[in-house]
């Protein structure tokens, strides 16, 4: 098993900063008041964020639906890594 060099080599850090780039994209065309409201956050954080984007109508039910699949994922990374760190 190969050995870690920091948290940039974690799946759930590689998938969390994969959907928050392409959360950020997105998030560069809308209104500019959004644009500020959509600071970092945790995973449960963002999907509600990701509900508000699509009931405002700035992203579709289809990316609405992938980036809360994506965050629920990543939730349940950070929970099997919590319990991972609990244990040792």
């Amino acid at each position: 098993m190969e050995r870690l060099r920091g948290f940039e080599d974690l799946d759930v850090f590689r998938r969390a900063y994969r959907v928050s780039l392409e959360v950020h994209r997105v998030s560069l065309e809308f209104p500019r008041i959004e644009q500020w409201a959509l600071a970092a956050g945790s995973a449960d954080e963002m999907q509600v964020w990701t509900l508000y984007a699509r009931d405002l109508g700035y992203i579709d039910k289809d990316v609405a639906e992938r980036w809360q699949g994506e965050y629920r994922e990543i939730a349940r990374m950070l929970q099997g890594l919590s319990r991972t760190a609990s244990d040792i």
